[in-house]
């Protein structure tokens, strides 16, 4: 055997090896750094919705102490209410309503400043009010639909727009 020809063939074959688990670091490192990135993102986005889900449940007892009481709620620190205008917004009483199309981001009504780093702003805008099927008032009223009267017997639809967002 003549060994004379093979000088250097074990460093070349190391460096090459070398090559090859170097480059399954790297490859290593960047799956784990995009496996990290995409479970933050995730734990952010369960936050935001929680949040704007919380914003949304929020919004239906405020609704109704105002619809009961006819005033706005006392809230504690770390909320706000827009007091100009959310208590027309939800009772506008027997005024003529019209429906403002306002967003949580454009004009919020409710706003919690923070919830574990989440800020949320509720809009709430009344759409319509209805008289309820198969009520005292549907009997009495006759067959054309006249002598309704508000005793009981209204349904009033909101629409709640609750937008969430990291700070």
């Amino acid at each position: 055997m003549n060994i004379r020809n093979e000088k250097g063939a074990v460093l070349i074959t190391m460096l090459l090896l070398l090559i090859v688990i170097t480059l399954a670091g790297i490859i290593a490192i960047n799956v784990s750094t995009v496996d990290i990135q995409i479970a933050r993102y995730t734990r952010e986005s369960s936050m935001t919705c929680g949040g704007a889900e919380a914003g949304s449940d929020l919004a239906i007892p405020v609704i109704e102490n105002i619809l009961e009481n006819g005033s706005l709620p006392t809230v504690p620190s770390g909320y706000s209410l827009d007091t100009d205008y959310l208590d027309d917004e939800v009772d506008p009483g027997d005024s003529a309503y019209e429906y403002d199309p306002d967003t949580a981001a454009d004009s919020p009504d409710l706003t919690i400043a923070d919830i574990n780093g989440v800020e949320v702003k509720v809009d709430i805008d009344r759409l319509y009010k209805y008289t309820l099927p198969g009520t005292n008032i549907g009997f009495a009223s006759g067959y054309e639909g006249t002598g309704q009267s508000a005793v009981g017997s209204q349904a009033i639809v909101y629409r709640i727009d609750a937008q969430a967002s990291r700070e």
